[in-house]
C-alpha cells in the first residue's frame, strides 16, 4: 500500500471516530445560524465545509453580469443547491450554509445524511436582517430607511423567506402562493430536526442527541443585533406592514411550531 493511501485509509478511520452523524444545515439568515454552525464546526473539524454566501454572490455576478436581481437570485438559489449535491457526493460530513431546502439531495441522501434547521419568528427575524444589512458595504448592504427597502425586491424576498428555503419550488417560484406555504410545511416535517432561536439550550441537547456529539451553542452577532426588542423603536404602522408582508412566513412558523410541539 502506497504512502498517499495508508494517508488516506488512517485519515478516514480518524474522520469516523471524532465525527458525528453525516448532517446538512440549513441556514437561514439571522435564525442563530452562525452560532450553531460554529458549535458544530468544532465537533466536525476534520471534514466540515460551508456554503459560504458571498462567495457564491461573487461568482454570480462573474459569470453572469447582465443579470437582473430576479436572475441573479434563480441563479444564486440553484448554483448553491448545485454545491450542497457536490458536497454530499463528496461524502463532506457537516454541510452549513444559506442553502434551499433540496427535493433531489433529501432524496439522495436522507438515509445517510440528517437534515436540520433553526427558525426565529418571522417579523423578528426581518427586523435583524434589515439592521444586518444596513449601512453595510457588503453584498447584501443597503442604504435604504427600512420603509423604502421594504419596497424592493431584496425586501419583499425577505417577507416569504421560510417558503423560499424551504417549498422546494423552482428559485423563480411565487413563494407567496398557498403551493408554496403547504410544500414548505410538509418539507419542513421531513426534516430530522428543527429548532428555533429562542430555544437554543433546547435544540443544543436534541441535536447532539441526534448526530451523537455534545454541543454548546454560543451566541454570535448578538450584540450588533438586539432586534428581538428593537421593534418597540419601530412605528407600529410600519410592523403591521412587515406583519402583512411576512404573512407566508408567519404562517408557515406558526404551524411547524405546532407540530414540533407536539399535541
Amino acid at each position: 500500500m502506497s504512502f498517499a493511501m495508508n494517508v488516506k485509509k488512517y485519515y478516514d478511520k480518524a474522520v469516523n471516530r471524532f465525527s458525528g452523524c453525516r448532517v446538512v444545515y440549513h441556514h437561514v439568515p439571522k435564525c442563530g445560524g452562525t452560532s450553531v454552525a460554529r458549535s458544530l464546526r468544532l465537533r466536525y473539524f476534520l471534514s466540515q465545509t460551508s456554503i459560504n454566501a458571498a462567495s457564491t454572490v461573487e461568482t454570480m455576478k462573474q459569470l453572469y453580469p447582465g443579470d437582473s436581481k430576479a436572475e441573479h437570485y434563480r441563479r444564486l438559489r440553484d448554483f448553491r443547491e448545485s454545491l450542497l449535491l457536490y458536497y454530499l457526493y463528496s461524502d463532506v460530513r457537516w454541510v452549513n450554509g444559506h442553502v434551499r431546502y433540496s427535493e433531489t439531495a433529501y432524496r439522495l441522501f436522507s438515509g445517510s445524511y440528517k437534515f436540520i434547521t433553526v427558525l426565529r419568528e418571522p417579523v423578528s427575524r426581518y427586523l435583524s436582517n434589515y439592521k444586518e444589512c444596513y449601512k453595510k458595504n457588503s453584498y447584501a448592504g443597503t442604504d435604504l430607511d427600512l420603509e423604502d427597502y421594504m419596497d424592493t425586491f431584496e425586501g419583499r424576498m425577505q417577507g416569504c423567506m421560510y417558503s423560499e428555503y424551504f417549498s422546494g419550488l423552482p428559485a423563480d417560484a411565487d413563494f407567496r402562493s398557498e403551493a408554496a406555504v403547504n410544500a414548505a410545511k410538509q418539507n419542513l416535517q421531513k426534516l430530522d430536526l428543527v429548532g428555533f432561536t429562542h430555544e437554543m439550550r433546547d435544540f443544543a441537547g436534541k441535536s447532539g442527541k441526534l448526530l451523537g456529539v455534545h454541543i454548546s451553542i454560543g451566541h454570535e452577532n448578538v450584540g450588533r443585533n438586539k432586534t428581538d426588542t428593537a421593534s418597540s423603536a419601530i412605528k407600529e404602522s410600519t410592523i403591521d406592514s412587515i406583519r402583512a408582508l411576512c404573512k407566508t412566513d408567519i404562517e408557515i412558523y406558526d404551524f411547524i411550531r405546532k407540530y414540533v410541539s407536539g399535541p
